[in-house]
């Protein structure tokens, strides 16, 4: 009858182990999820298409031309 009850204490072990793994493998789950979450999107750059237009390619956007001192020409 010994052996019975040392079984019987095996298994409950054995059972509160499997429990606590379960446990174990849900929070790290969660904090998995919380790490691989995506980053909120970036807001979006305004007047983005003049730098994208194929138009503005070839002279390129004059961003700190003064017009009176430039030396390009102007583009049409």
């Amino acid at each position: 009858m010994g052996e019975a009850s040392e079984q019987a204490t095996m298994m409950q072990v054995l059972n509160a182990l499997r429990e606590e793994m379960r446990v174990m493998r849900q929070d790290l789950g969660e904090r998995m999820t919380r790490v691989e979450q995506r980053p909120p999107p970036l807001q979006p750059v305004r007047n983005v298409d003049r730098f994208l237009n194929p138009n503005n390619r070839r002279y390129g956007v004059p961003v700190h031309d003064n017009p009176e001192t430039s030396t390009r020409e102007p583009a049409d």
